[in-house]
This record gives C-alpha cells, sequence and structure tokens, in this order.
C-alpha cells in the first residue's frame, strides 16, 4: 500500500497492510541537521526515513472585518511584551501578550463587559472558502500521506488557553456565569458556521484542536459544555461525509466515558503516562475498537533513551495495545532538534515488523 491508501484506511477504522507510522515532524525538529535536509522540509524528511506523512493545514481564511480596530504596540523597555487593543462601538478591551508566543500574559478578559464586547468581536468575523494550500500540501505529499484540515477550538478550550487561562475561567464561571455562558454561546454558533464550511471542503478528515486536559477542565465542566460543542463539530462533518478527529494529547483519561458520547471517529496524538495518562487500550476499551488513534510514544519512551532501549518500548507497546486495532503511530519530534537520525532509522525498521 502506498502512504496514502495506508492512512486513508487506518482514519476510516479499518486496517492496512501494517501499522501505520506518522511522526510528528516540524522546521525546529530539522534545525539540528544540514541545511540540505532543513530546506527539503518536514514531508520529504518523513518521506526519507520512510514514515508515511499525515499533513495538516487550514481551508478557510478570514475575511475583511471593519467592526472592530486590532492594534499592537511593542513595550520600549522590554521588547518581548506587546499591548494589544481591540477597539469597537461597544468599548475596548486592552491586554497584555507576548511578543514570542501566542498566549497572553494577563487576563484579556477581565469583566462581563469584556465578555460582552468579545462576543461582538468574536460574531463579527467572517470565514472565506481557501482550499489553496490544501491542494499545494496534496501535491507536496503526493502518494505518501493524507492531508487534514484543521480547525479549533471550542468556546471553553479556546478562553482557557487563550483569553482567560484556567484561573480566569474558573473564576468567571463562578462568579458571572450567565455572562460567561452568553459568551460561549456566541462564540458556538459562530464555530458551527466555520465547521460547516470546512466541512465542504476537499478533505475526508478534520481535526478539532482542542488540546483537552483534565490539568484545564473538570468533568463536569466538559460534560456541561464542551462535550455539546464537540458533538456538534462532530455530527456537522458526518452529515458531509468527513471523518471527525480530537486533538487531545493531554489528561484525558477522566473525561474517556463523555468523549465517547461525542460520537468521534479519532483522536490525534493520544498521550500515554508519563506525559499522559490515558494508556491506548483504555481508550479502545471504553470508546470503542473502531475508534482510530493517532497516539504517541512519550518522548521520556524514545527521544532521551538508547536505540535498545527504545526497540524495547516500541515492541512492547505495539504487541500488547494495538496491534488489531486502527492505530497510526506516531513518534512526536516537534520542536525537539537533533534527534539523532539512526533513531528514525531504527524505528523504520521496526514498523515494517508489524504487518497485516
Amino acid at each position: 500500500m502506498t502512504g496514502r491508501e495506508r492512512l486513508t484506511r487506518v482514519y476510516r477504522g479499518e486496517l492496512a497492510d501494517r501499522v501505520p507510522w506518522a511522526p510528528y515532524i516540524d522546521k525546529k525538529t530539522l534545525s539540528g541537521y544540514d541545511e540540505a535536509i532543513q530546506k527539503k522540509g518536514p514531508f520529504e524528511f518523513t518521506r526519507a526515513i520512510g514514515g508515511d506523512i499525515l499533513g495538516r493545514c487550514t481551508v478557510y481564511k478570514g475575511g475583511v472585518n471593519n467592526n472592530f480596530v486590532h492594534s499592537k504596540t511593542l513595550d520600549k523597555a522590554d521588547p518581548s511584551i506587546r499591548y494589544v487593543e481591540f477597539r469597537t462601538k461597544l468599548g475596548s478591551i486592552k491586554g497584555v501578550h507576548s511578543a514570542k508566543a501566542l498566549t497572553y500574559l494577563e487576563p484579556l478578559l477581565k469583566t462581563p463587559k469584556c465578555f460582552e464586547i468579545w462576543k461582538y468581536i468574536y460574531e463579527s468575523r467572517t470565514f472565506i472558502e481557501d482550499n489553496n494550500r490544501f491542494f499545494e500540501i496534496e501535491k507536496e505529499i503526493r502518494e505518501d500521506g493524507i492531508t487534514a484540515a484543521v480547525v479549533g477550538p471550542t468556546p471553553v478550550q479556546q478562553l482557557v488557553q487563550q483569553e482567560l487561562g484556567v484561573e480566569a475561567f474558573s473564576f468567571a464561571l463562578y462568579d458571572y456565569p450567565s455572562e460567561l455562558e452568553d459568551l460561549m454561546e456566541g462564540m458556538h454558533r459562530k464555530n458551527k458556521e466555520l465547521y460547516k464550511l470546512v466541512a465542504k471542503s476537499p478533505a475526508e478528515f478534520v481535526i478539532l484542536v482542542e488540546n483537552t486536559s483534565t490539568t484545564m477542565i473538570s468533568p463536569d465542566t466538559y460534560k456541561k459544555y464542551s462535550m455539546g460543542h464537540v458533538k456538534d463539530f462532530v455530527d456537522i462533518m458526518h452529515e458531509n461525509g468527513k471523518k471527525a478527529i480530537i486533538h487531545m494529547c493531554g489528561l484525558i483519561n477522566h473525561l474517556l466515558p463523555l468523549i465517547k458520547k461525542t460520537g468521534l471517529d479519532g483522536i490525534d496524538c493520544l498521550t500515554p503516562p508519563p506525559t499522559g495518562d490515558t494508556y491506548f487500550q483504555d481508550a479502545y476499551r471504553i470508546i470503542g475498537d473502531h475508534l482510530t488513534i493517532h497516539g504517541l510514544l512519550d518522548p521520556t519512551h524514545w527521544h532521551s533513551c538508547s536505540i535498545d532501549e527504545m526497540k524495547k518500548n516500541i515492541h512492547n507497546f505495539l504487541k500488547t495495545d494495538i496491534i488489531d486495532k486502527p492505530f497510526v503511530f506516531c513518534t512526536a519530534a516537534d520542536g525537539i532538534p537533533g534527534i539523532p537520525l539512526d533513531k528514525f532509522n531504527a524505528i523504520r525498521k521496526i514498523m515494517r515488523e508489524y504487518t497485516f
């Protein structure tokens, strides 16, 4: 089978000729290698080491929005800090942002008035179909893999990861529940518009990037809000013949019964201990053997150990956890430069042993 055929079968919940290996490679991974390797890029590197390529991209872009003005100003004394302001007819929101990362250094939304303004800004967004990047990646990947569309996250995850943070979100949910719920309802309505647009794209597989973890959300909060939001995403994808995959690379063991109710087709980057808390067999046992798992071998189990130890770790979980399930093996190397090429070559040989 080609990489495209192999990944397509497994992401449809079926078995292929062997267990696919779709490592997570980015430009920083390649930064420790010579210039020739870096120039070829992550997809060509994955092809060279014998991996199956899983490309990811957006299939839309934001349209012109004249309902607010967004300004950014670097701090003159500390260029690592950027001040941001959103000005609308309802008022303004000011925040402090890291200039190097997509994170706020303090909650952007501090009062119910901020919630009202942010809802107005969020609902004012427009989206335009744009499949150009999808076709560019498809051309680059050729028959060696597939390209998935990405979208997300849902309101709770958006707010706890960006505009509020975990602590401020928790306090707001206690102090201003109706105002915060009104904001999330507005955000979700707009998200569903985007889901419907993405569902019309040529991508068969769509990944909702949630980064779900009980370090950020309790089971009760997930059940009350996120579960329904994710289910709406899944339903919209299914209505349009797409496979709905959720990116959840955190601690999700105690959420599995709720996650099952969303009807999802797959979990992207499911992480076992010690970084995560969910073994692959637990996800299959609770959600079902139809589930497609793109599962990580924890970096501590391959990046920082000897080749012999790495081989042992890979064999142990492949033999016991997933050999007869729709599973895509992932060695997460994104953001990790300098991994010896011998390790990638060793994994290539191991994966050729797990054929059906």
